[in-house]
């Protein structure tokens, strides 16, 4: 029998409660021994008889468990285990290491390397059974606390954001195509957990709910901004550090947030958040010069300007064709309006005063006060907008 590839579903492997275990062994007859006794305790056996053919097991198949003898010809299964580890998509699988070796140093360095267990050869196949079944329990419980906790977070996320759309909607319509371009970077940079880069992205101007109106009004406008008014507004950035860095695994997110114009990140951050605040600068600044009208081509020329540190990032917004915010629109009366429109020209009173700036989104709260304007006769029925943007 072959063992340089993964066996075949075998048809009573179809059931997805029978958990697939590799078992990574140069020796045939270890093979052919562990993998019909795991059968017989109800687990799927994927034999494999090199590192090679392992690594392109879980690759190929959803793998909840490895045993893996350590020496072998061409790759250890020291060097199967680091690279295991060192991928996203395969590290948290537990791997059990399967040896002859007595002495401690092996057993250190197979702790050491990211091995949960460690079985020594010639095995008890009831000791293997019950650390089988025992990490299997514990990587069970792992994922089952991971997706309440992804849930929890989940709804935190959208009720930040829909507090955002609500107090700030030109913040929040700035966020989605800020998070549009930090996904377009992070596919390009193949980034092994791309879900920090995805929420920094959506919460990027989480801290505009704690600054004036006028402030965020002004910093969302068309145009130059006075000095003062971009102090004040990038205070967002350090506002929504503190905000998020309170919340269980926003932690990280939070970093990234608060260095999205180059502040400052702890010493000891890892490379990949320092990456993630980067690309976050880079998507926040072409958002930036293409709400101002700016071309693609246009915006990449300012950033190669403006960010000449990023210049090996800026050339992967090639091929980035998000939806322009502003389009040409249309014209209509109050009736015609719906929480998501864009105002594509300046709203006014009928004594001059601005009501509503090009550009901004409006909100609930927004299409009641324009109710209220109209009815006391202070604003016209009529309304350059642009309708909601549909499964953004």
């Amino acid at each position: 029998m072959s063992t340089d590839a993964p066996d075949k579903p075998r048809a009573e492997s179809a059931d997805e409660s029978r958990p697939n275990i590799l078992i990574v062994d140069d020796v045939p007859d270890n093979l052919r021994l562990l993998s019909e006794l795991l059968r017989t305790a109800g687990y799927t056996p994927r034999p494999v008889s090199s590192g090679r053919a392992a690594l392109k097991a879980v690759r190929s198949v959803p793998i909840d468990l490895v045993l893996l003898d350590i020496h072998m010809p061409e790759m250890t299964g020291f060097e199967v285990c680091s690279r295991l580890k060192a991928d996203g998509a395969t590290r948290d699988i537990p791997v059990i290491f399967l040896s002859a070796d007595t002495e401690t140093d092996h057993k250190v360095e197979a702790f050491r390397r990211g091995g949960v267990d460690y079985v020594s050869k010639p095995f008890e196949f009831e000791e293997v059974r019950a650390r089988v079944d025992t990490h299997l329990r514990i990587r069970r419980l792992q994922r089952e606390q991971r997706s309440l906790l992804e849930r929890t977070l989940s709804s935190s996320i959208r009720t930040l954001m829909e507090c955002l759309h609500i107090a700030a909607p030109n913040a929040f319509e700035r966020s989605r195509f800020v998070r549009e371009c930090v996904v377009h970077l992070a596919e390009r940079l193949h980034v092994t957990e791309p879900w920090t880069y995805r929420v920094a992205g959506a919460l990027a101007f989480i801290g505009c709910l704690a600054l004036p109106d006028d402030v965020v009004r002004a910093a969302f406008a068309q145009g130059p901004r006075p000095a003062e008014v971009e102090e004040a507004f990038r205070r967002h950035a350090d506002i929504g550090r503190r905000l998020l860095a309170e919340i269980p695994r926003l932690e990280r997110v939070a970093e990234v947030i608060g260095a999205q114009y180059g502040g400052t990140l702890p010493a000891d951050v890892s490379v990949d958040t320092l990456l993630a605040a980067r690309v976050l600068r880079v998507a926040q600044a072409y958002a930036a010069a293409v709400f101002d009208g700016a071309s693609p081509a246009e915006a990449q020329a300012l950033l190669r300007h403006d960010l000449p540190k990023e210049h090996e990032l800026i050339p992967m917004l090639e091929g980035l064709r998000p939806e322009h915010p502003i389009g040409d629109g249309r014209r209509g009366h109050l009736t015609d309006l719906s929480v998501g429109c864009t105002i594509l020209t300046p709203v006014k009173t009928t004594a001059g005063a601005l009501l509503l700036g090009k550009g901004e989104v409006l909100s609930q709260v927004a299409l009641l006060r324009l109710a209220e304007f109209l009815r006391s006769k202070r604003i016209e029925d009529s309304f350059l907008f642009e309708p909601p943007k549909r499964n953004a």
